[in-house]
């Protein structure tokens, strides 16, 4: 009878630390793939502005080009 409440008294300690160290493990875990998926959110974020600012000075650099001939081809 006591070789049983021992066992069940293990068992019921190892389960719990069992399931401590699991949640602890997924909060770790969770905590992880929220920082990746911000770090990714900010390089796209990064890297949307700098293909913004390209285009940007594309069209700039394009208007200033139509500017020029329209220049040339007046005189």
């Amino acid at each position: 009878m006591q070789q049983t409440v021992l066992t069940l008294i293990v068992a019921l300690v190892a389960a719990a630390l069992g399931l401590g160290l699991g949640l602890v493990l997924q909060r770790q875990r969770q905590s992880r793939l929220k920082l990746e998926a911000e770090e990714q959110a900010q390089r796209m974020l990064r890297d949307a502005e700098r293909e913004v600012e390209a285009r940007r000075r594309e069209a700039e650099l394009e208007v200033k080009d139509r500017m020029l001939q329209a220049r040339t081809e007046f005189e």
